[in-house]
């Protein structure tokens, strides 16, 4: 009898989220990912899914780590599915390693105001099957016009 995983956990939105460095309109800047797994696997990968708002600049992102992982990491842009994907953030931890923060150079705000649709999460064993997701609670508010004090 074979098992298969095919629901996946959920992904806190209050652990994991995106933050531009700047939030000109049209603007090419560096966003700040921060993600804390539920489950965890060693060697386990995860992707990053753009909202429809935000896309990639003139040239793919470069990715290093800020908090829990440091140096260059592997991020592979498939412009086509507007994603971003992370095969080695987890190679070597034994344990859950808690919140990673993830610096992301560059991609593009909106051309307009608004409030995004949401980022999304998910997490893979290093073979590909799904463990845990995140849809929704990922959104970036970019109604300040720049530079403001206070938004509405």
């Amino acid at each position: 009898m074979e098992m298969e995983n095919t629901k996946s956990g959920e992904l806190n939105p209050t652990l994991n989220g995106m933050v531009p460095d700047d939030f000109r309109s049209d603007f090419e800047t560096n966003y700040t990912l921060s993600i804390q797994v539920e489950n965890y696997e060693k060697n386990m990968a995860f992707t990053l899914a753009l909202p429809e708002e935000i896309d990639f600049g003139d040239e793919d992102p470069v990715c290093s780590g800020l908090t829990g992982s440091t140096g260059m990491l592997v991020c592979e842009a498939n412009r086509k599915k507007k994603s971003l994907f992370f095969p080695n953030v987890f190679t070597f931890y034994d344990a859950n390693p808690g919140k990673l923060e993830i610096l992301i150079q560059p991609l593009r705000n909106p051309k307009t105001n608004l409030v995004t649709s949401s980022f999304l999460i998910s997490t893979q064993t290093f073979d590909g099957y799904l463990m845990d997701t995140i849809r929704s609670g990922i959104s970036i508010n970019f109604y300040c016009e720049y530079p403001c004090a206070e938004c509405p």
